[in-house]
């Protein structure tokens, strides 16, 4: 795929650190408008670090379909449309207490599930975005091979996979999704 990424605007869930951050990173040497998002808050010297310029951050949980709701609208008054959706936030990290098998599983399709979830089905709504869309959501080999990951990261990067699957057969032929 040729894409002439100048004037482009990226939104990239969990893009201040790891993988989030190298693709923000990458995305804004090309020219793209790259909007971050985390949990925490960022500061202005985290941004001239780490960009040069069009860059933008939006401080929200992904794990609340409330806050990503309102996050996004926020976003939408801002910018008015946006062409790349990434939905990075994840987390193989899990609890290694004893009897939190239930808890364990919970958490882990929050962060790996849901959290796509929300910020895909609210980006839809609140967008609309007709003419070009692109989705990706990053996944994990583990959802697809036998690993040693955590079997509550295995499954639900396996459910976000499916999710995905079927998700993109719903959409506008000019809009994709991928995982």
């Amino acid at each position: 795929m040729n894409i002439n990424f100048k004037k482009k605007k990226v939104l990239i869930t969990g893009s201040t650190k790891g993988i989030g951050l190298g693709i923000a990173k990458k995305l804004n040497s090309l020219g793209c408008t790259v909007i971050l998002n985390s949990r925490k808050k960022v500061s202005k010297n985290f941004l001239n670090k780490n960009f040069n310029f069009n860059v933008d951050y939006f401080k929200f949980d992904n794990c609340s379909n409330d806050d990503v709701k309102k996050k996004l609208k926020n976003i939408k008054r801002k910018y008015k449309s946006i062409d790349f959706l990434i939905c990075n936030v994840g987390s193989s990290r899990t609890s290694q207490k004893k009897n939190k098998y239930i808890e364990e599983f919970n958490r882990m399709f929050e962060v790996n599930f849901f959290s796509n979830i929300f910020v895909i089905e609210n980006f839809l709504k609140i967008f609309k975005n007709k003419n070009f869309l692109k989705i990706i959501c990053i996944s994990s080999t583990s959802a697809n091979y036998l690993s040693n990951a955590p079997l509550s990261y295995i499954v639900s990067k396996s459910a976000l996979n499916s999710y995905v699957k079927a998700k993109s057969k719903t959409l506008d032929k000019n809009a994709t999704i991928n995982a």
